[in-house]
């Protein structure tokens, strides 16, 4: 909460009016788009992607594990229904350091 002068007055002002969430899971590659998605602003497909990957898996650890949405926690090595998933994800995680990746990923429409 944020207080500002207006015509001599003090007002309270709420940047941002949303409501407060508890036992939350968010790894911190997820959390940039979340905060940008929380904001209303234009993402990248990049970001679309991880805030859907992130309603099934919302936490990927550099640990060789990540914890779907329900708290169990797999190895990469694993053969899950989000294998898929984590595969597409690591992909485009290695694509957009490489010169010439896929540049529709990484740009606003």
């Amino acid at each position: 909460m944020y207080d500002f002068i207006k015509n001599d007055t003090i007002c309270e002002l709420d940047p941002f009016p949303i409501s407060e969430k508890t036992d939350v899971m968010v790894s911190m590659n997820e959390l940039g788009p979340l905060l940008l998605n929380t904001a209303g602003v234009n993402m990248i497909p990049y970001y679309q992607y991880m805030l859907q990957l992130g309603k099934e898996v919302p936490v990927l650890t550099s640990y060789g594990s990540y914890i779907d949405a329900d708290g169990k926690i797999f190895s990469y090595a694993d053969d899950t229904k989000y294998s898929t998933n984590i595969q597409e994800y690591f992909f485009l995680e290695y694509n957009n350091f490489q010169k010439t990746s896929m540049n529709q990923w990484y740009r606003v429409k």
